[in-house]
């Protein structure tokens, strides 16, 4: 398969797809995908909502944000500020090939070990990398919303109601069980 038949295929055909993934590895298309459309993100949410925004929610919701002082809140708020972008590209460029990596590890460390099966890193790999590709659909979608909602109310963290924490108020509920709930998508 052609590099487009093996990205059209992951969503329509997927047992042809991975199938070739498998016996042709490669995976540098769909990675570059995805930390495209990271990167799409952060620069969106940069430009229309801003990190004092989302600064200021997660401190809103902090425990530890009562025991501070308005003078240590707004430097808070402007150290992270700054560095929210540096933070959110360093992300997208580095911590999705890393975390790819784990991934393709793990599952490998499974697969060949525990179940004795003769595969290649770069075979696992390359399968985790098309795998994440329904992520671009997730980032077109929150670029979407970014821009559909008042800025004051989108929470990057949870930027579309495809999850159990959406239903869930953020404030009142138990801040381990609302991050569990929105990490169930």
């Amino acid at each position: 398969m052609g590099e487009f038949s093996r990205l059209t295929g992951v969503f329509f055909e997927p047992g042809k797809a991975f199938k070739d993934i498998g016996e042709r590895p490669r995976w540098l298309v769909p990675l570059l995908l995805t930390i495209a459309v990271s990167l799409v993100v952060v620069i969106a949410f940069t430009q229309h909502v801003g990190w004092e925004q989302m600064v200021r929610q997660q401190i809103g919701q902090s425990a530890r944000a009562s025991q501070m002082t308005p003078q240590q809140i707004e430097r808070g708020i402007a150290l992270w500020s700054r560095w929210g972008m540096l933070i959110g590209i360093a992300g997208a460029l580095l911590g999705t090939p890393t975390t790819y990596l784990i991934i393709a590890a793990a599952l490998l460390g499974i697969v060949a070990g525990l179940m004795s099966v003769p595969l290649k890193f770069k075979q696992v790999f390359a399968v985790i990398c098309y795998a994440k590709l329904p992520l671009i659909f997730s980032g077109i979608l929150t670029i979407l919303v970014m821009f559909l909602k008042d800025p004051a109310q989108f929470n990057l963290q949870n930027p579309l109601v495809f999850n159990a924490g959406a239903f869930m108020d953020p404030d009142s509920s138990s801040k381990f069980l609302y991050s569990l709930a929105s990490s169930l998508d």
